[in-house]
């Protein structure tokens, strides 16, 4: 199906192994029933995250849900894993502000690091949020 789009950038857009397994081959020529393309669709407008939950915002974002699984068991649970260690090292972070140790202050640097990789946010980002 649609050989000759195989190798056109358009028509290509990066997805987790989970959700190009899920999504596989599917197509649709019908709006609703789509597969929302983070480069063409303003997501927030169809889904948004309730803590470890994807909801929908709309019809098509509910089908998306559906379709690629998002509210799998593995999926949701690696999702509280990631919750769970980010207000940690949040609340660490925190616990360790205004310190003068060295060993706290670098302590700090790496839990600032560790949030960046899971959070996608900048280190800079992130210590202007957390004021360190």
């Amino acid at each position: 199906m649609f050989s000759d789009l195989v190798n056109v950038y358009s028509n290509l857009f990066y997805a987790c192994a989970s959700c190009n397994r899920f999504k596989s081959s599917y197509w649709s020529a019908e709006q609703s029933k789509q597969v929302l393309n983070p480069c063409d669709h303003v997501m927030s407008q169809h889904l948004v995250f309730e803590s470890e939950l994807v909801e929908k915002r709309s019809s098509q974002g509910g089908f998306n849900i559906e379709l690629l699984r998002l509210n799998n068991a593995e999926t949701v649970s690696y999702r509280k894993k990631d919750i769970e260690l980010t207000l940690l090292l949040i609340e660490f972070v925190i616990s360790l502000k205004g310190t003068k140790s060295e060993t706290d202050k670098d302590r700090i640097s790496r839990a600032v690091i560790m949030l960046s990789k899971i959070t996608h946010y900048s280190e800079e980002e992130i210590r202007i949020v957390l004021k360190v």
